[in-house]
C-alpha cells in the first residue's frame, strides 16, 4: 500500500502519557509509522519510549531523542526530518485522535488533490467541560486564494488538526521556526498563505487537553514576550520575502490588525503586572513605527459613538429610528475596540 502517514509527536516530560499511547494503534487506516521524539524530558520518558517500541515490535514505530531541549517546534522538524510517510500530522502525547481521523483525513485530501486537510476539534477543559469547535463556514465559503489568505488568522493555529501532503511542505520550505511560543502560528501561517487548494472537513476528530500548568501559552516571562514579538517579526518577514504584499495588498492591513489587536489579550495576561504591561505598550510602539503600522484612531460619527438608540423607547413610531441608531452602534463596535486598544498602548507607553 501507498500513501505511508507519518504520525509525528514530541514528548517532553509525558512519562505518565506514554503507557497509554496504544491508542494511536486504533487507527482505522492501516499504512502509518509512529515517529517519538523525546525533547530531553526530566522524567524517564526517554526510557519509556523505548519500552514502548518494543512493547509493540509489529509497528512502525520510530523513537529518538534531541541532543538538547529545542521546544515542540524543532522537535516537530527533527521528527520530520526521521520520517517517511508521504503524508505528515502532528500530534501531541497528552491528547488523542479519532479511531478515523487518518482516514478521513486522508481521503478528503487526496479526493480534493489538497496541499493539506484542515479538521474540527473538541477542547477538554477538565473531565466534564469539552467545547466543539468546527470549521468556521467563513473559511470553507472563501471564493478564492487572495480571500482565502485575508482569513489566514481565522485558522486554529495548532498544527494537530491538519494533515499535510510532504512534497508541499518540503517544496514550499515550510517549517516551525525556534521560537519560545507560536512555532505553531508561524506553521499554520505559512501553510495557508502558501496552499493551492485546502481540504476541509467540518467534524471534529481531535481530541485536545487544554493543559493550563504546563502550557507554554500560559507562561508570563520576559522569553514569553520576546516570543510574541519574534512571531510578529517571523510574520512580515514571511509575507515580505515571498512578495505576499504585492499579490494580495490587502493582506498587510489583515497582518497590521493582527498586531493591535493581540494586545488585547497580552493587556490580560499582565493584568496584575503593570511594570510588565507598560514594557509591553513601550514596545508595541516601537515595532509598529518600524514597520509602520499607524496608530491613529479611527473617526467615528458622533451618532454611532454612544448608544443613544437606549434613550429611545422600543416600540410604537419610534422603533424604526431607535434600530436605525442601534444597527450603526454596533456597524462600528469594531473600529471602537481599535481605538480603545491604541490609546491604552499609547497611553501605557508614555508612562515607561
Amino acid at each position: 500500500m501507498t500513501n505511508l502517514v507519518s504520525v509525528i509527536m514530541p514528548c517532553y516530560n509525558a512519562s505518565s502519557y506514554i503507557d497509554d499511547l496504544s491508542w494511536i494503534f486504533k487507527q482505522t487506516y492501516p499504512n502509518v509509522e509512529f515517529v517519538l521524539v523525546d525533547d530531553c524530558s526530566k522524567d524517564d520518558t526517554w526510557q519509556k519510549l523505548q519500552e514502548f517500541k518494543q512493547k509493540f515490535p509489529d509497528k512502525r514505530i520510530i523513537v529518538a531523542r534531541n541532543e538538547h531541549n529545542m521546544g515542540p517546534g524543532p522537535t516537530r522538524c527533527h521528527g520530520t526530518e526521521l520520517s517517511t510517510g508521504q503524508f505528515l500530522c502532528f500530534w501531541d502525547a497528552d491528547d488523542y485522535a479519532e479511531s478515523n481521523f487518518i482516514e478521513k483525513m486522508l481521503n478528503k485530501l487526496e479526493q480534493e488533490q489538497a496541499d493539506f486537510a484542515y479538521c474540527g476539534h473538541f477542547r477538554h477543559f477538565g473531565d466534564n467541560n469539552v467545547k466543539t469547535v468546527t470549521v468556521s463556514p467563513v473559511l470553507q465559503s472563501a471564493p478564492n486564494l487572495k480571500a482565502r489568505q485575508l482569513l489566514v488568522k481565522r485558522f486554529s493555529c495548532e498544527p494537530w488538526c491538519k494533515l499535510v501532503r510532504r512534497s508541499f511542505i518540503e517544496t514550499n520550505g515550510i517549517y516551525f521556526p525556534e521560537v519560545f511560543c507560536g512555532d505553531d502560528e508561524c506553521w499554520t501561517f505559512q501553510l495557508v498563505l502558501k496552499a493551492e487548494k485546502i481540504a476541509f472537513i467540518d467534524e471534529p476528530l481531535y481530541h485536545y487537553r487544554e493543559n493550563v500548568s504546563n502550557s507554554v501559552s500560559k507562561q508570563v516571562s520576559d522569553r514569553f514576550l520576546n516570543g510574541i514579538f519574534n512571531l510578529f517579526e517571523f510574520e512580515y518577514d514571511f509575507i515580505g520575502s515571498q512578495g505576499l504584499i504585492k499579490q494580495n495588498p490587502d493582506l498587510l492591513k489583515v497582518i497590521e490588525n493582527n498586531v493591535i489587536d493581540k494586545f488585547s489579550w497580552l493587556r490580560t495576561k499582565f493584568k496584575n503586572d503593570p511594570l510588565r504591561l507598560q514594557d509591553t505598550a513601550y514596545r508595541y510602539c516601537d515595532f509598529c513605527n518600524r514597520h509602520n503600522i499607524s496608530l491613529k484612531t479611527t473617526e467615528i460619527p458622533l451618532i454611532a459613538a454612544f448608544r443613544w438608540y437606549r434613550l429611545i423607547p422600543p416600540f410604537g413610531k419610534l422603533k424604526k429610528a431607535r434600530d436605525h441608531l442601534k444597527c450603526r452602534f454596533y456597524l462600528y463596535q469594531d473600529k471602537r475596540n481599535r481605538n480603545e486598544l491604541i490609546k491604552s498602548i499609547i497611553k501605557l507607553a508614555k508612562h515607561k
